[in-house]
């Protein structure tokens, strides 16, 4: 949006502008991604800040705010060349971008396709207009409060905004994809360039309270990304069908093969897991189990009946403090044993 730097009342106006977006997008409701079968899961918590405010700043720390945040919001309300330049430098990132717009007049050709959200409301914007051209409230910045009677207003007027916005945001939230830490990038090195996908493989992430402590004895680990082979092993219809079955907890998964397996063999299997996790969790290394999944004829691909693998947790990176609250992130991956191997 402008900055508002033709005069005093501009630059209210800009302010004002801002709160109101600011006001609409904090309370907006949105499950966070995955969460959609958790009822308690709360919503997602918006950090909303401008992306500049001061003009010999705007080409270098505007355009990296512009660049790096999860979500930009453009407001364009006139042909503002910056504007437009500061939206298009964003769509070619390919990040997510969402329109408030005064007037499709103001689109340049290559936007004017773009979904966008209607900001005229006559009520609000005059309220908004009322309030630049007095002298009280004191607005010298982004960061005071929104006045109370513009709140009101927005409040009795603005529902259809606030409707555009929340629906953008839970698109947005159903396909959006955390930066991952330094943790997960390590380990999808190793994912990508050290395992085949002939071996199923998967990256599981462990939260802790403290030293061994679950952070959730319930869900103790959770699967944040896998291969088209742990897909097909677990038998999930695709990548899709495994991804919509949130919480990908390690308990789900060890029902859905436990199917497979015949009884003395998944004993012993399931003891041998334990054991080995209790390892990693404890010593944090390297680990590698001694009894193999066994896959007997019930599997529906054939490519697994009659199959044995067996499970290596082949490195873990701990993020956080291991006296206090951390994340494990385990990369296990299923080595095939021929079938005349023993073990």
């Amino acid at each position: 949006m402008p900055f508002g730097g033709k005069g005093r009342v501009e630059r209210r106006k800009a302010i004002l502008s801002f709160k109101r977006l600011e006001y609409l997008l904090h309370k907006c409701r949105v499950n966070p991604v995955g969460t959609g079968c958790m009822p308690n899961a709360g919503f997602v918590t918006y950090s909303v800040k401008p992306c500049g405010t001061a003009t010999d700043e705007i080409p270098d720390r505007a355009l990296r705010q512009i660049c790096n945040a999860d979500i930009l919001v453009a407001l364009i309300v006139e042909p503002n060349a910056n504007v437009i330049y500061e939206v298009a430098f964003r769509q070619a990132k390919e990040r997510k971008l969402i329109l408030v717009v005064d007037s499709n007049e103001f689109l340049p050709l290559y936007l004017k396709s773009w979904v966008y959200h209607n900001w005229r409301q006559e009520t609000v914007l005059a309220r908004i207009q009322r309030i630049a051209e007095d002298d009280v409230p004191d607005l010298p910045d982004f960061n005071v409060d929104i006045p109370s009677d513009l709140r009101d207003v927005i409040e009795k007027n603005d529902s259809n905004l606030e409707r555009g916005i929340e629906q953008a945001l839970r698109d947005i939230e159903a396909e959006f994809e955390p930066e991952p830490g330094e943790a997960v990038v390590h380990l999808r090195k190793i994912f990508s360039e050290a395992c085949s996908s002939f071996y199923p493989g998967s990256i599981v992430e462990v939260a802790f309270k403290g030293h061994g402590d679950f952070a959730d004895p319930a869900f103790p680990a959770v699967v944040r990304e896998f291969d088209e082979g742990f897909v097909r092993l677990y038998d999930y219809a695709g990548r899709r069908a495994a991804e919509a079955d949130c919480p990908l907890t390690a308990g789900k998964l060890l029902k859905r093969i436990e199917r497979f397996s015949d009884a003395g063999d998944w004993e012993e299997f399931m003891k041998d897991q334990l054991e080995m996790m209790m390892k990693v969790v404890k010593d944090y290394g390297f680990a590698r189990a001694r009894a193999p999944l066994k896959i007997n004829n019930q599997h529906p691909r054939a490519e697994y009946r009659g199959t044995s693998y067996l499970p290596c947790i082949i490195s873990q990176v701990i993020d956080g403090n291991l006296e206090g609250p951390h994340k494990m992130y385990l990369l296990v991956v299923y080595i095939e044993l021929p079938k005349l191997l023993k073990l």
